[in-house]
């Protein structure tokens, strides 16, 4: 009965966070709880992936299969039952922008749910570093949020050649993102963004 519930709710093969199993048993008590994860863990049914964290493992013909760290993190700092709150930056997205081809060895997240400014994280052995968000991260803007972050990583002699300045161009329309929403949100970003966003051409190509 256990097992099923949090399958029945969370499915197989992704995170489920401590606080999440406690709400949907909530009507017994947390020893309870405890008791069953644990009884579920020693049956193989349920699996501990950090602290914290389960999973319901899945199993096929290649072995079993569970959550990756990238997975957990996403879940916790960016994205969760259709809620969106927060966009990976730093190298990760200026390599899928096309602006780099360097691949990051740490993630860099920027997330509603943290209220530091910077924080270094390890999760299943894997390094991420999350900030805060400067201001709230959604549906509706996210991809005006995450391009803006990149401009800001840039460093100032860094300029976008054609093919970064594409892709970031198409990004936006394909989020139906406009000139006037990303000047609107450059306001919460240092002066030098609303400045490349003019010097680099992505206004020019949107409007």
């Amino acid at each position: 009965m256990f097992v099923d519930r949090l399958q029945s709710v969370y499915g197989k093969n992704k995170p489920i966070f401590t606080d999440e199993i406690l709400k949907s048993f909530a009507e017994y008590s947390s020893a309870w709880v405890f008791r069953s994860i644990n009884e579920a863990e020693a049956a193989e049914k349920l699996k501990k992936l950090a602290q914290g964290v389960y999973c319901i493992p899945e199993a096929t013909r290649f072995g079993e299969i569970c959550p990756t760290a990238y997975d957990i993190a996403s879940k916790r700092y960016i994205e969760a039952n259709g809620e969106i709150f927060g966009v990976v930056c730093g190298l990760a997205l200026q390599n899928a922008m096309a602006v780099t081809m360097q691949v990051p060895a740490v993630t860099e997240i920027v997330s509603n749910r943290e209220k530091s400014r910077k924080r270094c994280i390890e999760i299943c052995g894997r390094q991420f570093v999350v900030r805060r968000s400067r201001c709230e991260i959604n549906e509706r803007n996210v991809r005006a949020y995450a391009i803006l972050q990149l401009l800001g990583d840039l460093k100032k002699n860094e300029r976008l050649d054609d093919l970064a300045r594409k892709r970031i161009v198409e990004y936006l329309k394909e989020g139906d993102i406009g000139a006037e929403q990303l000047v609107d949100m450059s306001r919460k970003f240092p002066a030098r963004v609303a400045k490349r966003l003019l010097t680099d051409g992505v206004l020019d190509a949107i409007a």
